[in-house]
């Protein structure tokens, strides 16, 4: 719903968390809706996307980044 937020955190093959930032420390990203968020040097791969959701629970998603490419991923 607007003004809602949902954390999410994506997670390399072997489960941990990529840091995509070298800025910030937390790997943990707010998304908004109808607001797309857009991640650079991401290195090819597959990867799972968790999220968790403002009304609780939680959504998780594979995704598979190719070279050179846009992987567009939606939640849930």
């Amino acid at each position: 719903k607007t003004g809602e937020t949902a954390r999410a955190l994506l997670l390399d093959a072997s489960g941990k968390p990529v840091h995509f930032n070298t800025f910030l420390t937390d790997p943990i990203m707010t998304l908004r809706p109808g607001a797309p968020m857009t991640l650079s040097d991401v290195k090819p791969g597959a990867y799972r996307l968790r999220v968790a959701m403002p009304g609780g629970g939680v959504a998780e998603k594979a995704v598979a980044v190719a070279a050179g490419g846009t992987t567009p991923v939606t939640i849930p």
